[in-house]
């Protein structure tokens, strides 16, 4: 059974340790724990725990983490800004995407519903998984352990998010970007239109900042119409402000 592929999930734990997540564990209980969904641990009594709380243990270690990094690296920044930072860095898609990197979903074992319904597809069972091998490393290794585990996985995403590379929320980002300019932006959402039959609505939003319109954008709901309109702000008072914000006023 070993050497059997499927032994934990779909691959083997020494090549998950010594191939992916390079780290071997002095007790792979705990790296089993972390791999466990809860439906497994529910379809199969006396299988062990599941990874839930592990998960609860993992968030705080990663936020641990990264706050102090980002103490450390920005000495400068004001904590609004750090605390946005960080939430790129550890959001559920900055994880989920790293846990696919490491195959994380393929070596899960889920319960015979979860399976079928294609649990190893979802992105939030690909970012309970991450969570919880941070939580797994930081029980068997400690802080130091941990601290490292992380840093490695994380390096390259904390260094886009404080670069401003990643934006899920163009929104927030628009609001962040002005607010850090002035005390209150005149800055708004404008519905242009609202067009078509009920099951094919397009609706076109554009941001007004200080009385100026900027271009318009279309999309099937209000709120990707607001997230594409904050983009395309974005993009062209950002192209104006390579170092100072200037406005088209």
């Amino acid at each position: 059974m070993a050497n059997d592929p499927r032994s934990a999930g779909r691959l083997d734990f020494d090549h998950l340790q010594d191939k992916l997540i390079l780290y071997r564990f002095r007790d792979t209980s705990l790296l089993q724990e972390a791999l466990t969904h809860s439906s497994f641990a529910n379809e199969n009594p006396g299988s062990g725990s599941d990874n839930e709380r592990l998960e609860f243990l993992g968030d705080s270690i990663l936020s641990a983490v990264i706050s102090k990094q980002l103490y450390l690296r920005l000495e400068q920044l004001p904590e609004g800004r750090m605390t946005r930072i960080r939430s790129l860095t550890v959001r559920s898609e900055s994880l989920s995407a790293i846990a696919e990197q490491l195959l994380l979903p393929e070596f899960l074992r889920l319960g015979q519903g979860e399976e079928k319904t294609l649990g190893r597809l979802k992105r939030s069972n690909a970012e309970d998984a991450m969570e919880a091998l941070i939580g797994a490393v930081f029980l068997d290794g400690g802080w130091e352990a941990a601290e490292t585990f992380v840093l490695r996985l994380f390096e390259d995403t904390l260094d886009r998010a404080i670069g401003g590379e990643i934006v899920y929320d163009y929104k927030s980002r628009l609001y962040e970007y002005l607010q850090m300019r002035e005390v209150s932006p005149d800055v708004q959402f404008v519905l242009l239109a609202a067009e078509g039959p009920a099951h094919e609505r397009q609706f076109t939003f554009a941001v007004q900042y200080k009385g100026i319109l900027y271009p318009s954008a279309t999309a099937s709901s209000k709120k990707s119409a607001e997230q594409e309109a904050a983009r395309i702000f974005l993009e062209s008072v950002e192209a104006q402000d390579k170092e100072g914000f200037v406005t088209r006023a």
